[in-house]
């Protein structure tokens, strides 16, 4: 028993150094890594086509819905400075939105209406009312309402830029919370294995810890009520940082 108590306080003695040495630089490293993101996206600015194409694949940073988002806001400055040079909204659409792929194909079918001659209006509501906003992103039926409202009064142009600045802020927003839960996620992660890498670490080195574990009643529940909790642990946590995110 008193080789047991000895690895027993050893190991959490050995634990808890090792969280001391690797806890404050990891921090750091995870918080230096969320800040860049965030600073990316807060940064991000409407370039023409021709430079956007070349440059998208570089910002691998961006998830799927923050590509949706900024490629929908670059869209709405595009038709904006189209009619601010003179086009009407449904003519600014019709010219500029080919040149954004990532959101064309949900405007496509609204395109295809407005170049059969229906009004643009007239092509909203009908696609409000036909798709499926759970297979429509966010950022895509955002930026639809944003036309929507730009077809009444005379403000159109600013109303879709204050639309474009929205949806950049939303993900900057985004990765904000990921900076700001980014020591927790890695506490859950330290914390969830550590407790693994030092009971594989024990069972390996330690002949009467791993008789005590394997062989015996009281090792094994033990085992099993350490790995429960620690599973139960992991999704409680996983569960509030999502709800942060």
């Amino acid at each position: 028993m008193l080789n047991l108590a000895t690895a027993i306080a050893g190991s959490l003695a050995f634990g808890i150094a090792v969280f001391a040495l690797i806890d404050q630089p990891l921090q750091r490293t995870w918080s230096r890594r969320w800040l860049r993101e965030r600073l990316s996206i807060v940064g991000v600015r409407h370039q023409p086509y021709e430079t956007a194409v070349i440059q998208r694949p570089t910002n691998q940073n961006l998830t799927p819905d923050a590509l949706i988002n900024e490629e929908m806001a670059n869209l709405l400055d595009a038709i904006s400075r189209e009619m601010q040079l003179g086009r009407s909204l449904t003519g600014a659409l019709l010219h500029t939105h080919r040149a954004y792929p990532l959101v064309a194909r949900f405007i496509e079918p609204l395109a295809d209406s407005c170049d059969r001659g229906e009004s643009l209006n007239d092509a909203l509501r009908t696609s409000e009312t036909s798709s499926h906003s759970s297979s429509v992103p966010s950022g895509v039926v955002f930026g639809l309402r944003a036309m929507w409202a730009a077809t009444t009064g005379s403000a159109g142009a600013l109303a879709l830029e204050r639309a474009a600045t929205t949806l950049r802020q939303r993900t900057a927003i985004e990765y904000e919370r990921k900076a700001q839960s980014a020591q927790a996620r890695l506490s859950l992660r330290i914390l969830t294995w550590l407790p693994i890498v030092f009971l594989g670490w024990q069972v390996i080195t330690n002949s009467l810890a791993r008789e005590f574990l394997i062989a015996t009643p009281i090792g094994w529940t033990l085992l099993c009520a350490g790995l429960t909790l620690n599973w139960f642990g992991r999704l409680w946590m996983n569960r509030v940082i999502q709800g942060v995110q």
